[in-house]
């Protein structure tokens, strides 16, 4: 069955045939399957998928091929829910502190991996962490880090009159993302991190940019930390120092 659905392509909940276990199937839209390009991005992110292992990191098994369709097997959250999807209908004001910089960690460890492998994630977002356990208790949350596309996009850009484009989430690049995704570093992915604590802590979007114009007129202020009640100091340093202007801060 259809779990999810995007600009890239399908997500599907699926059944090994012979073994019987579980997992879910990633599809490449079938339009970008055409382009080589495209079908060379995605072999890409398979293969990184597959390198992975880590409890708040959504691995990959396999790439699989049928009738001239590629998939990726990844493993199957249970409920396949999204932060962003639990936060916004259980939590709607954030999460309690302590509860919140729980789950903050976990994510957080997940992408210290990443980035101990030297890769960068690239779109850190809300929907692009899954979450299992009991959705209305946050302590037995646990985050799992997907999607992999834009570590796909960095190693093969996509290029408009010779130059990589601008391919992001507006309300969660950082500065020097868009400017191209091959300005894209482990600092970016800090940025987007200091966004998700700003969500995880009061259910609210620090932006609410929807284009990439948006974006670059968001990201020239300084990130306001919002409806957050007496939020202790260390925890205001932390997401200023994430959200900083400049990546060398």
């Amino acid at each position: 069955g259809l779990v999810a659905g995007g600009g890239r392509g399908q997500v599907y909940a699926a059944r090994h045939s012979v073994f019987g276990s579980t997992g879910a199937l990633k599809v490449l839209h079938p339009a970008l399957h055409a382009d080589e390009g495209w079908r060379a991005r995605f072999n890409e992110e398979g293969l990184v998928g597959t390198q992975l292992k880590h409890p708040h990191v959504l691995s990959a098994r396999e790439r699989v091929h049928n009738d001239g369709r590629s998939a990726l097997v990844v493993d199957l959250v249970p409920g396949g829910q999204t932060l962003e999807k639990v936060l916004s209908r259980e939590f709607r004001d954030g999460l309690p502190l302590v509860a919140g910089l729980q789950v903050f960690l976990k994510i957080l460890q997940g992408i210290d991996y990443l980035h101990g492998k030297g890769i960068v994630h690239g779109d850190l977002k809300p929907e692009n962490v899954m979450i299992e356990g009991d959705f209305r208790k946050a302590e037995t949350w646990t985050p799992k880090v997907a999607d992999f596309g834009t570590v796909a996009l960095i190693a093969n850009p996509v290029e408009i009159d010779g130059r990589p484009a601008v391919v992001a989430t507006p309300r969660y690049a950082s500065p020097e993302h868009l400017l191209g995704v091959d300005q894209i570093e482990v600092r970016s992915d800090i940025y987007a991190m200091g966004l998700i604590l700003h969500f995880l802590l009061t259910g609210r979007h620090a932006s609410n940019a929807q284009s990439v114009r948006a974006a670059a007129e968001r990201v020239a202020l300084p990130v306001p930390i919002v409806n957050l009640v007496d939020p202790p100091e260390a925890l205001i340093a932390v997401f200023k120092r994430a959200t900083a202007m400049e990546p060398q801060d």
